[in-house]
């Protein structure tokens, strides 16, 4: 059993540091791919404004005031990506 939690614990470690490197990866290069037209949409709450603003975190474009924002997971697909072709180039080289 204890081998059990332990495989849950290791599996969630590594889940939450290849979901965030890959967001993290994404959230850089969205407005570089995209020369700026696309952003990243915010997928934590604005604190200290008093405003609870509703962020898209699904596979979603949406436009407001003319600027097209990313939902999660189309930034961590392109985050995937960019990493997927780095360790192809590494390999091949």
């Amino acid at each position: 059993m204890e081998d059990f939690i332990g495989i849950i614990f290791i599996f969630l470690f590594v889940e939450v540091i290849y979901w965030g490197i890959s967001y993290s990866t994404g959230y850089l290069l969205t407005p570089i791919v995209s020369f700026g037209k696309w952003r990243a949409d915010k997928i934590i709450k604005d604190k200290g404004t008093g405003k609870k603003r509703k962020h898209q975190t699904g596979f979603t474009f949406i436009e407001r005031s003319g600027q097209v924002y990313l939902g999660a997971m189309p930034v961590c697909i392109l985050g995937m990506c960019f990493w997927l072709i780095a360790i192809l180039v590494i390999c091949l080289i």
